[in-house]
């Protein structure tokens, strides 16, 4: 059937990796640390196979917390801010994102957008891109992202 091909990106099981030789009676695959992982091809075909390696673009969806003393017009603004942020990064393209969740430290915004390209580093350096222009959004406009904290009382 040949699920995979050399340089596709794929999962199984618990093992990630990009597929470097695929031979007779096994499979090498190459992890993000790279160590080299020998898999029989037996055991590669009676499980599930998730091969990113044939993605023509990716839909990403994710959330991040605010807390709650944000501001009704800075929650507002937020999605607006996210869009400009997601479309100003190459490939990637603003599905939506909205306030979804009311959770006991934060009001949570879900965030979905696509990346037109299959290679899963070129994805992750750009979900960088975003990540790190949210939070220079969130600095600039003084909105909190809220984190555990403990109290000790005596």
């Amino acid at each position: 059937d040949q699920p995979f091909s050399i340089g596709d990106f794929i999962v199984v099981g618990e093992l990630k990796g990009e597929v470097k030789k695929i031979g007779l009676k096994s499979t090498i695959l190459i992890s993000y640390e790279g160590a080299e992982t020998v898999i029989s091809n037996k055991q590669i075909t009676s499980r599930i196979i998730e091969n990113y390696g044939r993605l023509k673009n990716r839909i990403h969806r994710y959330k991040i917390g605010v807390d709650y003393q944000t501001s009704k017009k800075q929650l507002q603004d937020i999605p607006k801010a996210i869009e400009a942020i997601v479309n100003n990064v190459e490939d990637c393209k603003f599905k939506t994102c909205f306030m979804g969740d009311f959770n006991a430290s934060s009001l949570d915004f879900t965030i979905i957008f696509q990346y037109k390209k299959s290679s899963y580093v070129d994805f992750v350096k750009s979900l960088e891109k975003v990540n790190l222009g949210i939070l220079d959004y969130f600095k600039k406009s003084k909105i909190n992202i809220p984190y555990p904290t403990i109290q000790l009382k005596q």
